[in-house]
């Protein structure tokens, strides 16, 4: 009854250290996924200054 007792604790105790993992990634992924979104947006941004600033400069400076 006692190994019984101890395999059933064992059981518990992993699935509670499995399911803590799991929403552990989970939200790190979920951080991850924000970060880069963030980061893409901007990098466009950036792209996007970069051509119009581009388009009306001339020589003399005058549009």
């Amino acid at each position: 009854m006692i190994i019984l007792g101890s395999l059933a604790i064992g059981v518990l105790a992993g699935y509670a250290v499995a399911v803590f993992s799991v929403l552990s990634s989970k939200a790190e992924v979920h951080s991850l996924q924000n970060k880069n979104r963030k980061l893409t947006e901007e990098l466009n941004n950036l792209r996007n200054v970069a051509i119009d600033e581009g388009i009306y400069d001339t020589e003399d400076g005058e549009y």
